[in-house]
């Protein structure tokens, strides 16, 4: 029985030593390509903290925040806003 039953699995590195990510980085890069013939392949892959912009996205419109979260969707960085609020 496998462990992991879900089609998709999302998986955030927070990289402090980039030097030292580098074999990793390297080694993700060569497995992220099509999935058609594949029994997996990394399919999508993000240089930033897409979680965080995602997260504020869904504050904004539980609050009914439309224009906060036009600004997460299209004008924010998420590796450099820390809350919700930076983007009003």
């Amino acid at each position: 029985m496998p462990k992991y039953k879900e089609k998709h699995l999302t998986v955030v590195y927070t990289v402090n030593d980039n030097d030292a990510f580098d074999d990793e980085f390297d080694s993700v890069m060569n497995k992220f390509k099509t999935s058609e013939g594949e029994q997996w392949a990394i399919t999508a892959v993000s240089m930033g903290h897409e979680m965080n912009r995602i997260h504020w996205i869904e504050e904004a419109l539980d609050a009914n925040d439309i224009n906060a979260a036009r600004n997460a969707i299209s004008h924010a960085r998420p590796d450099t806003i820390n809350s919700l609020e930076e983007l009003q």
